[in-house]
């Protein structure tokens, strides 16, 4: 939840937001702010869960990596004993 809270807050969550108002406006036309704010909530939160997903799985892939480095390793210093 926290780390979604900051993407939310991230460059990429914050245009797709802007962007997401402005097109609602130009499609609804002026006075339609409050679904304008809507539809940027809508977009800024699916930004956000985007990034996080691709962090994650950034960040699993990096931990796969490693786990198969480390029983490599081992098996290197029993060889070499």
């Amino acid at each position: 939840a926290a780390a979604l809270r900051l993407l939310l807050g991230s460059e990429e969550a914050v245009a797709e937001a802007d962007a997401a108002y402005e097109a609602c406006l130009r499609r609804r036309g002026r006075g339609a702010e409050a679904a304008a704010a809507q539809a940027a909530d809508a977009a800024g939160r699916r930004t956000a869960e985007l990034l996080l997903r691709q962090r994650l799985g950034e960040l699993h892939a990096a931990r796969q990596r490693g786990a198969m480095a480390r029983p490599a390793a081992g098996r290197l210093s029993v060889d070499a004993a």
